[in-house]
């Protein structure tokens, strides 16, 4: 929940939808006032204040005039910025300090890139006595798997190489090679950004002494090869289901071949074992119905979260807005109720940014192991140990299992405030696989994927 800023309001309101502009403001502001109460319930000041603002957001009229709304926009604004300035100054949020890479840094950098390079001689050696060549074979099955696999690890270890090349000690953010950004969540190693030539990977910043360097080293080596899968040119990746509870072996082969995951986990499978140690969950499991849901949820929410926050992304020339992926957002804004010419650009954006967030969210709970759903005959849904509900006993399909804890989940996040447009975010989760630019050319795969558990 970002609270060091109120939503903008339009400077001209003048054609657009008023109702559903309030509409659309009401409800943001409506999901901060719950998110704020809900952790001040132990001021005795705070809830008097918050009912002012919600009061006075009860009060704005949406039949009178466009000046007299934007007015009172503005000063609704103004009294939420006051109200959320009482919340920040009892929870401050420290920010991250600027990191810039050093020598160390590197140094770490280039052994965990030598192991990955090595992992890929021994990976394409035909010395399958030792066994090497088995662990791609049961990752992504023998034949064509093998090869396509072998092929994106060898385009991995190049990529990594040039990041290495690339990289700018004593920068800050660059934007070459390898950066340090304190913003990345704990969940997250490391991030690539961009694809191909001009890509890099953000990490986590780390600290390294001589007894812990061989740890660090190891630990950085799966996410550089998931990340790393991402930022090739030719032969890459995007994200279908995360490395939780080896659930990513569920994917048929040839979508094994599309997931980072996958390959990351081949990497931990080569650090953690003696070589002749198949690798872990390489056969796709054998699911239980609700295990089936959880992929399902997996699979959907990880595509709306990085949808989420690609489709937000604009930049601004000749005093306009130019999104990068405008055709996927014309899409997108049918879909969430954020089309510009009922709501305006300021606004729009406002909505895309929220459901940015609010994917965020929903990807931190349903793609961790946060999340349980316990088999039959009761099938409960629980967030960190707390039950949010049950599902009923008729409910026979693991696509209607996934359905109805999402909305569990979805709706528990609204009531925290966490979530301001659920429906919305649930339309989102459930149409964006049909609608993903990303995954285009292998988006029947992923259909019928989700299609057989679902019905299962």
């Amino acid at each position: 929940m970002r609270l060091s800023t109120v939503p903008p309001v339009p400077a001209d309101l003048s054609g657009l939808d008023l109702s559903v502009l309030l509409e659309n403001y009401r409800a943001i502001v409506g999901a901060r006032l719950r998110y704020m109460d809900d952790r001040m319930s132990d001021s005795t000041s705070f809830p008097g204040a918050s009912r002012t603002v919600s009061d006075w957001w009860s009060s704005l009229d949406a039949s009178g005039s466009a000046a007299g709304l934007r007015r009172g926009l503005d000063d609704g604004m103004k009294r939420l910025a006051r109200l959320q300035h009482l919340y920040v100054t009892r929870h401050p949020a420290a920010a991250p300090a600027a990191a810039a890479l050093t020598e160390e840094h590197l140094n770490v950098l280039r052994e965990a890139v030598a192991w990955i390079s090595m992992m890929d001689e021994n990976l394409q050696s035909d010395w399958r006595h030792l066994g090497w060549r088995s662990l791609v074979e049961e990752a992504f099955g023998k034949g064509v798997g093998t090869t396509a696999a072998l092929a994106c690890f060898s385009e991995t270890a190049a990529t990594l190489e040039r990041l290495v090349l690339e990289s700018e000690v004593g920068k800050v953010n660059s934007g070459k090679g390898f950066v340090l950004d304190p913003g990345l969540p704990d969940s997250m190693a490391a991030l690539a950004v961009g694809r191909g030539p001009e890509s890099y990977i953000k990490l986590r910043p780390f600290m390294v002494t001589a007894a812990t360097r061989a740890q660090v080293v190891a630990g950085l080596i799966p996410p550089l090869v998931h990340e790393g899968t991402h930022a090739n040119e030719g032969r890459y990746t995007v994200d279908l289901i995360y490395r939780k509870q080896g659930l990513q072996a569920a994917l048929t082969p040839d979508l094994r071949l599309k997931n980072a995951a996958n390959y990351e986990q081949l990497a931990v499978d080569w650090l953690n074992a003696g070589i002749w140690q198949r690798i872990v969950g390489a056969s796709p499991p054998k699911l239980t119905r609700t295990e089936r849901a959880v992929v399902i949820m997996r699979l959907k929410v990880a595509r709306a979260w990085v949808c989420a926050d690609n489709v937000k992304v604009y930049e601004v020339r000749d005093g306009r807005m130019r999104f990068k992926y405008k055709n996927f957002r014309a899409v997108a804004a049918q879909l969430i109720g954020a089309e510009a010419a009922t709501v305006g650009e300021v606004l729009s954006q406002v909505l895309f940014e929220e459901l940015s967030d609010a994917a965020d969210t929903l990807m931190k709970i349903v793609g961790d192991v946060r999340l349980e759903i316990t088999d039959p005959p009761t099938v409960m849904v629980s967030v960190d140990g707390r039950v949010l509900g049950s599902i009923p006993d008729y409910i026979s399909t693991a696509g209607e299992i996934a359905s109805i804890a999402l909305r569990l989940v979805v709706t528990d996040l609204a009531r925290q405030g966490c979530v301001a447009f659920p429906v919305a975010l649930l339309r989102w989760v459930d149409k964006v696989v049909d609608e993903d630019p990303f995954i285009a050319s292998f988006s029947t795969a992923v259909t019928d994927f989700i299609n057989g558990l679902a019905t299962s």
